[in-house]
């Protein structure tokens, strides 16, 4: 198993022979990727693939989707593609149980005239390449051997990543990040999804990890968060009707905010809020 700098020297020689980039679609404010590979890109760099994303950003996140979706669940190994503009990259699967897959690709190239039965094809009318000759071209001899170096990058990245989830390390960032995120998105329609793939994480990793570190459900530590904020404007004497401080605390039914609370504080927002006045006037 390679560390982590050594993973690092190994990307970095993938780009330098191959003349490429790598990255990772989606990895931004991705816990796992950004604590051990901070410096590694998050889109694709290349001035095509940003002149592309200009004219045809859409047809692009799609072919990544693809990519990223059920091409990369049925080939197991690391495969070629070729984007809408016609330039080809090689895509490699991070997989790790108990964490959310991510890909990464390196590119990008011009279209090598033999791509293996498993490369993923743009289903559409390729668009112009504008500028393609300057798109570097892979040798025979490189094109054959790219896709091993991408599963030894792949497999070296899911090892390092198996052992940090296993041993716990690094509990916590982050829990940490997992506070502030619920602080800073309470209001909006939170899910347990977001976290889980800020993080890098499963659904089921990250339920099973809140519920270590807090001592309480995700849906729990949202509902606190949530009448706090309700609790505060109440008891501040806003004009806000009962309904409007369901609403801007997070809560889009206010029945359901009147059983949550009860069940938090004891008492009806109508009565914590008379509670509240009768204090403030003594």
């Amino acid at each position: 198993m390679l560390s982590q700098r050594e993973i690092c020297l190994l990307m970095r020689m993938i780009e330098r022979t191959y003349r490429c980039r790598i990255c990772i679609i989606d990895g931004a404010g991705n816990y796992l990727f950004s604590t051990h590979f901070p410096e590694i890109d998050t889109a694709h760099l290349a001035n095509i693939c940003q002149r592309a994303n200009r004219d045809a950003q859409s047809l692009c996140r799609l072919c990544d989707d693809i990519a990223a979706g059920q091409h990369a669940e049925t080939v197991r190994h690391a495969f070629y593609k070729l984007c809408p503009y016609g330039c080809m990259e090689i895509v490699g699967t991070v997989s790790v149980p108990g964490m959310k897959p991510f890909q990464i690709f390196a590119g990008v190239f011009q279209a090598h005239g033999d791509l293996p039965e498993d490369s993923l094809l743009y289903p559409g009318k390729q668009l112009a390449a504008s500028g393609s000759k300057e798109i570097g071209k892979l040798t025979d001899e490189e094109f054959s051997e790219l896709p091993v170096l991408m599963d030894m990058l792949t497999r070296e990245i899911s090892l390092l990543f198996e052992k940090h989830l296993s041993e716990g390390a690094g509990d916590n960032d982050p829990k940490q990040r997992i506070m502030d995120y619920i602080n800073g998105n309470f209001r909006e329609n939170l899910s347990l999804s977001a976290i889980a793939s800020k993080l890098g994480w499963s659904d089921s990793h990250t339920t099973v990890r809140i519920r270590r570190m807090f001592g309480k459900s995700f849906i729990q530590m949202l509902n606190e968060r949530r009448i706090e904020n309700a609790k505060w404007l109440l008891r501040n004497r806003t004009l806000y009707p009962i309904s409007k401080i369901a609403e801007v605390s997070g809560f889009h039914s206010v029945p359901y905010f009147y059983r949550v609370f009860l069940r938090l504080t004891g008492m009806s927002p109508t009565r914590y809020r008379a509670a509240g006045k009768t204090f403030s006037q003594k």
